[in-house]
């Protein structure tokens, strides 16, 4: 299976999307090689990468942590978001995925400065506590940090304290709350900024 570090690239199917720089596939920044390592697989609009997102999703799906529940909902999120699945390399050249991460260029206008919104990011149960949500959002912060993207902003579950955990060490502030039966929900979520240093 072919994997890359993390794309900055857009599609020119989502019109309210911006690219988030313009380098080829062999100039993309490469992650940093220590334990654990891993890979990225980009995923594209078809039946087959929507399902692999899927299967992804169900496995991580908790009460704080909704996730797309069908095909449709699925390729809507590839079409208009950066996805990847997060994979790793076992001693034995094999790859298990290990999460999935999906993020955007906001359009002008929405935020005082260029910003990135997370849109979703999770790690499978039987993965967690083991550096692999580390490393893969550190990924993300210095791909930012390179193209010159000074804000990445997210929400996330008041309850989800695990989540919470890793992006206050990465450095994410709390900057308000929702309570407006997020996505249909009805549970809150707790909006973060990380302002990317010397961008």
């Amino acid at each position: 299976m072919k994997t890359s570090a993390i794309s900055p690239t857009s599609r020119k199917k989502a019109s309210a999307r911006k690219s988030i720089g313009t380098r080829s596939a062999t100039e993309r920044p490469s992650l940093p090689m220590v334990p654990p390592v891993l890979g990225y697989l980009v995923l594209g609009d078809t039946p087959d990468d929507a399902a692999r997102w899927l299967a992804m999703a169900r496995r991580v799906e908790t009460s704080t942590n909704l996730v797309a529940a069908s095909e449709h909902e699925a390729r809507e999120i590839i079409s208009t978001c950066n996805t990847l699945i997060v994979v790793r390399a076992d001693d034995n050249g094999n790859y298990d995925d290990v999460g999935y991460m999906a993020y955007r260029l906001l359009p002008s206008g929405e935020e005082p400065a260029e910003t990135v919104y997370l849109a979703e990011f999770a790690v499978a149960p039987e993965f967690r506590g083991r550096g692999f949500g580390t490393q893969a959002l550190q990924a993300l912060i210095d791909t930012l940090h390179r193209q010159g993207i000074p804000r990445c902003t997210l929400m996330t579950h008041p309850e989800n304290t695990g989540a919470l955990g890793l992006y206050h060490k990465l450095g994410f502030a709390e900057t308000g709350r929702r309570d407006d039966n997020y996505e249909n929900s009805g549970t809150p979520r707790i909006e973060l900024l990380k302002l990317i240093a010397g961008t």
